[in-house]
């Protein structure tokens, strides 16, 4: 929630479907597994935008933040 004071944003949600269906998620929330990432970056949003990930393991929020830097988010 306090994110949203700096304006929109758009949660993504690294762990795979399985996990997914087993451990609920954040309404709102889009399922991009990590491995997909760099392949769907065309439903993210605008560069201006901000972009929260999560998963079950830290190291994957880290490698999606490395990855959606290069791309310019």
């Amino acid at each position: 929630n306090e994110l949203k004071d700096n304006g929109p944003v758009y949660l993504v949600d690294l762990r795979n479907p399985l996990d997914i269906k087993k451990e609920g998620f954040i309404p709102g929330a889009v399922s991009i597994p990590l491995r997909e990432l760099g392949r769907k970056t065309s439903v993210l949003p605008d560069f201006t935008d901000q972009i929260v990930v999560y998963c079950a393991e830290q190291w994957q929020c880290v490698i999606a933040q490395t990855g959606l830097g290069v791309y310019g988010w």
